[in-house]
């Protein structure tokens, strides 16, 4: 009877513990115990103002480097209560860059990856003023910094969601750019906004506005026909004014399901066309 006694207490003591655990875990120590199980190498850079974490595949570098930048992640808990922590809960990109066999970065945005309290973190940095000039800036300096590091022939942006509107954001400041491709990105901020009802961004700049690249930076940009988050109507501007040619609408997939399914279908793509492109 003893002996059944402490199997219950001890059974009761691992569940409490357990319990305890998982209410301390955050979106940024779910969001880091993920890349470590992916073997991902981690390493804090100095951003203009800002910390960034940066993940690393530690593949061997080939012609490319790519470059990942996640979604907003959760800049709003509830309609009326700000995120303490906005890094994504469902991190796709890392997802993705697990698949990718070619050295690949995640770039972390300011403020995340448990970053929030670190010096010159406010709020606006992941809700209005996500986009802005000053984020930019910083995930500009990192990129600079990781592009001198390596000998490659350029950089590839990938960004999901709203990294798709600061690849777009930084494609031309930082002169490594060869290629940009968006997945499901939120190409015209003003239209999502007023789309959804949002409270407009301000202080954020908006991709729909920048002019045509440029041929010397390969464009794809990838949209899922079920998107209900940025449905594909949304950005049809942006994109014409970028050129037609680089679109590509994925009729069965919606914002989230299923883009790491389709995604070493799309990084052959890619590279397809990086390689057809004349140096």
């Amino acid at each position: 009877m003893v002996s059944v006694r402490i199997r219950v207490l001890a059974g009761l003591v691992a569940m409490l513990l357990n319990l305890f655990f998982m209410g301390c875990t955050t979106p940024s120590s779910s969001f880091h115990q993920q890349a470590t199980n992916f073997g991902f190498h981690s390493q804090a850079y100095q951003g203009s103002g800002f910390v960034h974490q940066v993940y690393s595949n530690q593949k061997p570098l080939n012609e490319y480097l790519h470059i990942y930048l996640g979604g907003d992640g959760t800049p709003w808990k509830e309609v009326d209560r700000i995120a303490a922590d906005p890094t994504p809960r469902n991190p796709i990109m890392l997802r993705m860059m697990a698949l990718d066999s070619t050295a690949s970065m995640y770039v972390g945005r300011p403020c995340y990856h448990g970053l929030s309290q670190s010096p010159g973190c406010y709020a606006k940095w992941w809700t209005s003023a996500r986009y802005s000039e000053t984020i930019v800036e910083s995930l500009r300096s990192v990129l600079t910094q990781l592009s001198k590091e390596q000998e490659m022939r350029g950089v590839v942006l990938f960004g999901y969601s709203g990294g798709g509107t600061l690849a777009m954001l930084l494609a031309e400041r930082v002169p490594w750019v060869k290629g940009v491709v968006t997945i499901a990105g939120n190409l015209d901020i003003e239209a999502w906004t007023d789309y959804h009802s949002f409270s407009a961004l301000t202080g954020s700049i908006n991709p729909a506005f920048l002019p045509h690249l440029g041929n010397h930076i390969v464009q794809m940009h990838f949209l899922g026909g079920q998107d209900k988050v940025v449905p594909p109507h949304l950005v049809e501007k942006t994109i014409l004014r970028q050129g037609e040619e680089t679109r590509v609408l994925i009729q069965e997939l919606d914002h989230q399901c299923c883009w790491e399914v389709k995604w070493p279908e799309i990084l052959r793509e890619v590279n397809g066309r990086l390689a057809r492109r004349t140096p």
